[in-house]
């Protein structure tokens, strides 16, 4: 018997490279911006074939089980200090989402340093993993629930991970398509679906990916208006004529794929027994993912202006007779990054603060002396009736 139980039982593909749907400002804290075009960047042998900027790429699934070659979930990644002090990408929690009309759905969070809330747990924490449940809400279902607080606070969002052979570069490597694009995910799960539905293999088809653009009203909560956007998006359509154009070699490096091909050997019980996690390299967001100390900075950091917060400092202002500086209430803010609510933790932190403040008054109405008002005596004049005449001589 061959083979090491630990490396069979968690299949990897042959990673060739990643194809990214935009590229991040230069910079610690870059911005993503999605593209008219594909970035080949971390794709140099798909670059050789399709160009620097190409809008359209062919590509094979490596497999038919759609949960693996399209996986998609909410995610929310962080980074943990390696012990060289360099910074690691981890997956702290992966879920569901809501359903439609709210109904929370489940999600794994897989910190064992770290829980959320315990009335969010499904289950307590797993004695041998250390993984737990907890309910996922996601983004709220577009208004039908309140989102999770990771989501409120952009660290977890929709992401979808396609596993894809590109023909015409290698028929056995796979290359990583990722995207946190809802227009993306859908487009291209809802026609994985389609075929599945019918029974149609998704190894049997060629597909060609293409960037698409449309117009979109998107709404500025910062400053209270709406603009108009071109967003950048994927989508995918089958290619019919792809076999006929390239020739016989390509219909038989397609055939192998279809009959088995890498989609063989991956075991129904690996796929069950591992989170998807764990069970293939994903890669993390692009987005600059913080670590634990810069995760509570930046979540305190913006508290600065929540109506509740601000209204607590007022109330303690009026009391106190001083006023706060925006850096009093940062500093005050940024004592409870420790705390697992932070928010909750200022609030109560200032509502305590109030309290405080209204006892001492109690206090010093308490200890008065009672002052006794004095009363004014009535003071009545009289008024003649009849003036006198004027004495001769005054005038």
């Amino acid at each position: 018997m061959g083979g090491i139980q630990q490396i069979e039982e968690r299949p990897r593909f042959q990673i060739r490279g990643v194809i990214r749907l935009g590229f991040k400002d230069e910079g610690e804290k870059g911005r993503m911006h999605n593209t008219e075009h594909f970035i080949l960047r971390d794709a140099p042998d798909v670059e050789k074939v399709y160009g620097p900027d190409p809008k359209e790429i062919d590509i094979v699934f490596p497999g038919n089980d759609i949960d693996i070659v399209a996986f998609s979930a909410f995610q929310h990644w962080m980074s943990k200090r390696a012990p060289d002090g360099s910074a690691v990408p981890f997956l702290i929690c992966q879920g569901n989402g809501p359903s439609l009309d709210g109904t929370p759905g489940v999600a794994t969070w897989f910190d064992r340093d770290y829980a959320p809330p315990e009335e969010e747990w499904l289950c307590p924490r797993d004695t041998t993993t250390g993984y737990l449940q907890r309910g996922c809400r996601g983004d709220g279902a577009r208004g039908a629930c309140e989102p999770c607080k990771q989501s409120k606070e952009k660290k977890c969002g929709p992401r979808i991970v396609m596993k894809v052979i590109i023909p015409l570069v290698s028929i056995y490597e796979v290359y990583l398509i990722t995207s946190g694009s809802w227009n993306t995910i859908s487009n291209v799960r809802n026609q994985l679906r389609v075929l599945n539905q019918l029974g149609v293999p998704f190894t049997s088809r060629v597909f060609t990916i293409y960037k698409e653009t449309k117009g979109a009203k998107v709404w500025d909560g910062a400053k209270q208006r709406e603009y108009k956007n071109q967003i950048h998006y994927m989508a995918m359509r089958e290619n019919k004529e792809f076999v006929t154009v390239h020739g016989g070699t390509i219909r038989e490096a397609l055939k192998s794929i279809a009959t088995g091909g890498l989609s063989s050997f991956l075991s129904a019980g690996a796929t069950v027994s591992l989170p998807a996690s764990e069970l293939f390299e994903l890669p993390a967001p692009e987005e600059p993912i913080p670590t634990r100390e810069e995760a509570a900075r930046q979540t305190a950091d913006s508290l600065i202006g929540d109506q509740q917060i601000e209204d607590a400092f007022a109330t303690l202002e009026h009391f106190r007779g001083t006023k706060f500086t925006a850096k009093n209430k940062l500093m005050a803010i940024r004592k409870k990054e420790g705390e697992p609510d932070i928010r909750a933790a200022v609030i109560a932190e200032l509502d305590l603060q109030i309290k405080a403040e209204m006892d001492k008054i109690e206090k010093v109405k308490a200890t008065a002396p009672e002052v006794t008002p004095e009363v004014t005596p009535e003071v009545t004049l009289e008024v003649a009736s009849e003036v006198p005449p004027l004495e001769p001589g005054i005038m």
